[in-house]
């Protein structure tokens, strides 16, 4: 049995001092100095946050094949109201060396089974539960202007994010380490999570804060490590590993959806939304009108027309992930290379959008010279057959 403890104090403080004014300001045009402005205005900007914690762990070990660990955490949150500001967060893990425990053959060099489940948090980031003021960059009757420099409404009540996980996994090593694998089953639920909820912009205020979000990851992970070739004087050393995962938002404090603020295209043709019982991430945008055959349905001038709600355009979160390694070792040189993949997610595209809009993707080529006729149907269900002079639109 081997305990241990201690504590830990962090203390970040973040400054940043300038000065700033109006362009029109400066005293000689086109000398680009802080000292050649006439209404010359200085700013400062502070953060600070602490946390203070206290930490333990045991370890426990039978006869060299069986150990469990426990952990435990508290954190104490400046950033948190003083009456809620304090969280434990605990952890078991087991592992059983069945390689140690049980008569293996020669070519088992190890093998190992685990089980674990942990807890933790991400924190909060200063000045979220109440309003904060910072002095205005104009001034009146020559005093500087304070206001109230908070864009979301703060909440007093709020809580740091919750993530909590259980892992189960099983480790080979063959032939002395030349070959083996690892594979881990998990499941993370993550709670409390804050976000952003919009308010009307007459509140003075473009969102405000809330703990709102639990989300649920589940996934298995693999990897395969070997050993090709071990000479005095060469060695080849190779892993290939590949991930899955898949994640589904569980709730959203009574919403049906939230859309992630900022996380919007700047032609606000798609944007990015969390929706109850959907995967994280999904993107949400407008598709071609097609009638009950799935032909597009073109207005009488020969334009596609588009949907009138947001549709569901498909998640933008990767769900397989994985790299292939490798490393060549020669006397006292080394080459390694990595190729990595990932697959399973959806792109919107604003460049493509713009070039398609402006006639500069290679794809709108077509019918440039003597028009095109769209394949689909006009808005009154009859088959499109308007020939449009494509040079007029581009």
């Amino acid at each position: 049995m081997q305990p241990s403890g201690g504590g830990n104090r962090l203390r970040n403080i973040w400054k940043q001092f300038g000065t700033s004014g109006n362009i029109k300001s400066f005293i000689v045009p086109g000398t680009w100095a802080a000292g050649n402005i006439s209404d010359r205005y200085y700013e400062k900007k502070y953060e600070e946050y602490r946390v203070n914690s206290i930490y333990g762990t045991v370890d426990l070990g039978f006869r060299e094949f069986l150990f469990l660990n426990f952990t435990g955490r508290n954190d104490w949150f400046s950033t948190l109201n003083p009456d809620t500001n304090s969280y434990f967060y605990p952890s078991v893990s087991l592992s059983f060396m069945f390689s140690e425990a049980l008569d293996m053959p020669e070519w088992i060099y190890s093998s190992k089974l685990r089980a674990a489940y942990a807890s933790a948090s991400n924190g909060t980031t200063p000045y979220q539960t109440a309003l904060y003021y910072a002095l205005e960059d104009y001034q009146l009757s020559g005093e500087s202007v304070g206001a109230i420099s908070n864009s979301s409404v703060p909440n007093q009540y709020l809580k740091p994010v919750r993530i909590s996980e259980w892992e189960v996994g099983l480790n080979v090593q063959f032939l002395e380490n030349r070959l083996g694998f690892d594979l881990a089953l998990y499941q993370k639920k993550t709670t409390d999570d804050i976000a952003e909820v919009s308010t009307s912009i007459a509140s003075g205020f473009n969102s405000a804060l809330m703990n709102v979000g639990e989300i649920r990851n589940c996934g298995i992970e693999f990897m395969l490590h070997a050993v090709p070739m071990n000479t005095r004087i060469f060695r080849w050393n190779t892993t290939f590993n590949i991930a899955y995962n898949a994640n589904k938002v569980l709730a959203l404090g009574g919403a049906e959806y939230l859309t992630i603020d900022g996380a919007e295209a700047r032609s606000e043709a798609a944007y990015i939304r969390n929706k109850v019982g959907e995967s994280y991430g999904h993107i949400y945008g407008y598709k071609y009108l097609r009638d009950d055959n799935g032909n597009k349905v073109f207005d009488e001038s020969g334009f596609a027309m588009r949907t009138e709600e947001l549709e569901d355009l498909g998640s933008g979160v990767y769900k397989l992930t994985g790299g292939f390694r490798n490393e060549f070792t020669y006397r006292n040189y080394s080459l390694a290379f990595l190729l990595d993949y990932k697959f399973g997610a959806k792109i919107f595209s604003g460049t493509n959008q713009n070039l398609y809009s402006n006639g500069l993707h290679k794809a709108t080529l077509e019918g440039r010279e003597g028009g095109i006729v769209g394949d689909g149907v006009t808005e009154s269900g009859a088959r499109n057959t308007v020939n449009v002079d494509a040079q007029d639109y581009w």
